[in-house]
């Protein structure tokens, strides 16, 4: 979904035209319309294919919330790409950093939506 249709979905759009029966003015949760709990390749599918075509060389791996505590400490030699929802962004943060400690010589991208 794109920037406009979330407006108009939310509200925003037609409350600027005098509409208040469509999203957080007809009583939706504002919440409801921002999707915190969705990471950028979850929102974006091709952003993900994009991303890996980008990056040099091969053997880049996405890392999910488990593989934030297990895996990324389990191989020296990886290269990870950090994509987390914007609500769990800095448990993220946080892990890769100590990962970075550890295994200083990793190759790490965080991919984090605004």
């Amino acid at each position: 979904m794109d920037c406009w249709e979330q407006m108009k979905n939310q509200g925003t759009d037609g409350l600027s035209r005098g509409d208040k029966t469509t999203g957080v003015m007809a009583g939706d949760d504002f919440l409801s319309h921002v999707p915190l709990n969705k990471g950028a390749f979850a929102r974006h599918e091709p952003l993900k294919k994009w991303l890996m075509e980008a990056l040099p060389g091969k053997g880049w791996e996405v890392l999910d919330e488990d593989g934030w505590f297990q895996k990324a400490y389990k191989n020296p030699g990886g290269k990870f790409i950090w994509a987390p929802a914007p609500c769990v962004a800095h448990i993220c943060m946080e892990q890769m950093c100590e990962v970075r400690y550890i295994h200083p010589d990793l190759s790490h991208v965080l991919y984090v939506q605004r």
